[in-house]
């Protein structure tokens, strides 16, 4: 890890906003300090899980079976 002073940085790093210190962009919202002020965490988005998601499915079953005449049902799978 090279961190230095310098009045600009490199396109690939962050420049610490209290001592102009550059720092690796990588370094920058990694949920660690790595600037005395902890510039490089500034601004960065909350780490949130994705949302979970909950698939629900309903059966209904029938508990009327039709049979065609002169045929009725003794359960709900078979005609006689």
């Amino acid at each position: 890890m090279i961190i230095y002073h310098s009045p600009q940085c490199q396109a690939d790093e962050f420049r610490c906003k209290s001592n102009g210190v550059c720092v690796p962009g990588t370094f920058q919202c990694d949920d660690e300090a790595d600037c005395d002020d902890g510039s490089d965490e500034d601004d960065c988005s909350p780490t949130i899980p994705p949302p979970t998601t909950t698939i629900t499915t309903t059966t209904t079953v029938s508990t009327h079976c039709s049979c065609n005449l002169p045929f009725f049902s003794l359960d709900l799978h078979h005609c006689v």
